[in-house]
């Protein structure tokens, strides 16, 4: 994987709280299905984080630390009532050594510097 440059996505939403909470989007220059997710709240305190690289979702919470999941969009769908026809879900089929090479991936890239810090200190620097 080539080293990864985020940058932050301005926008009229980004401005907007929904429950306390200020989301900021994120893009890769190197890569443009690669994208990320941040909330932070008043204190500008980082709460919640998901990155979507292509079909897997790497999410790190406050307190319960990082998961992975995998969306259903290439797999076989399965038809049945109340499925609607090109509906996503999560499942959470991300093998711990595929999560642990994107959660390094994501601690040696590189963030805008107003987030850099907030990043490190919060959710880049667990184990």
């Amino acid at each position: 994987m080539p080293h990864l440059e985020f940058y932050i996505i301005r926008s009229s939403k980004s401005e907007q709280r929904v429950r306390g909470l200020r989301p900021i989007g994120l893009a890769c220059d190197q890569q443009p299905d690669i994208h990320g997710f941040l909330w932070v709240d008043d204190q500008e305190t980082l709460q919640q984080a998901q990155f979507l690289f292509d079909e897997t979702v790497i999410e790190w919470r406050r307190g319960l630390g990082f998961s992975g999941a995998s969306t259903n969009r290439f797999g076989s769908v399965e038809q049945s009532f109340g499925r609607m026809k090109g509906a996503r879900t999560m499942e959470t089929a991300v093998r711990s050594q595929e999560l642990e090479g994107w959660v390094k991936s994501l601690k040696a890239a590189t963030f805008p510097e107003e987030l850099g810090a907030l990043l490190r200190q919060e959710m880049l620097a667990q184990p």
